[in-house]
Parts: structure tokens; sequence; C-alpha cells
């Protein structure tokens, strides 16, 4: 079952393919929760792209795994926000994946996940904490420095809308959408 869920998640790719057509990303940043979609990510890109993941820093499961060289579990408390993403330990079908095709694991701190929501949904985009986590991501990689970032075509994947609306208003406010 979890090969037919990373299998799935190809879906998106295939999809993003389609609509970039010629022009396709040569960086992905994924959400990393037990790393299904990421290995989906690296399975369909890593050929052609840096694939970056990011997860909450109290649940950096594939980061650690990565320091370690297999996979360890994380303990709790997995407090985020980013509620998708608060897993311990990565799935054992999807980390051969992980370990040999993710170029950067990146952690990302509620904050700027909640950044992330607020200017995902002045653009037009209604993105929960999970959802939002990618973009919070890729900024966290370019401030790191540690992938060189400037000139790439970026593919960046959001996952979910707003599924906890009170959190959601709570969180975004009034955000005047920019055109």
């Amino acid at each position: 079952m979890p090969r037919n869920v990373i299998d799935g998640y190809d879906t998106i790719f295939d999809e993003s393919d389609e609509q970039l057509g010629d022009e396709p990303p040569d960086l992905v940043i994924a959400p990393m929760g037990v790393g299904a979609l990421a290995a989906a990510a690296v399975a369909h890109c890593a050929a052609r792209a840096l694939v970056a993941v990011v997860e909450p820093i109290h649940a950096a499961c594939g980061l650690r795994s990565a320091e370690a060289g297999q996979p360890v579990t994380v303990a709790g408390p997995h407090d985020s926000i980013m509620a998708g993403l608060n897993c311990g330990h990565v799935s054992p079908v999807a980390w051969p994946f992980l370990r040999d095709g993710v170029d950067a694991f990146v952690t990302i701190d509620d904050a700027r996940a909640e950044q992330a929501m607020r200017d995902l949904t002045a653009i037009g985009i209604e993105a929960g904490e999970t959802g939002a986590a990618s973009l919070a991501g890729l900024r966290a990689l370019v401030e790191s420095g540690t992938v060189a970032v400037g000139g790439r075509r970026a593919l960046v994947i959001v996952t979910e809308g707003a599924t906890d609306p009170d959190a959601y208003a709570r969180i975004v406010g009034d955000v005047t959408r920019r055109d």
C-alpha cells in the first residue's frame, strides 16, 4: 500500500509536467511528512531537478534520518501547526528514495508557515499550515545558502487548502490581495 501512495502522488508531478510544458523546474520543494510525497518528487524529478523537502523543526524525521544514514525516530512532542507534517519517523518504503534523492532537508518553525500562508493568500491562494510549508521552505533554503537557488525555476508543492477554517482566519486575518 505505501508504494501505491507514492505512485498516486506521482500524478501531481505528471500534471505539473503537462502544465509547465517545455519549461520544467530545476528545483522542486515538497512537504515531508513520512515521506511518500517527497519520494514521489524524487522518483519523478530528481533526474532533472534538485529536490528539497520541508519539515517542522520538532518533527524533522527526514533530516535526522539523513544525518544518521538510516531511519530514526524523532521523539515528540510533535506540536507544530503543520499537522500533516508532524511525523516522528520516515516510511520504510519512502526511505530509499529520500536517502538517495533528496538534495536538501529544510526545517521551518510555525512562524514561517504562518507568514507563507499570509503571502499565498495575498496572491489568491488559500493554503493551510501544511500546504504553505513548501513556500516557507523555499525561503529558508534561499536564506541558508546551502543550495544555489538564484536563477532556478522552482516548483513549490502546495498540498492543501485551509483545512482548519478557524486557524486559517486567525493566522491570515485581513490580508489584502495583491494582483
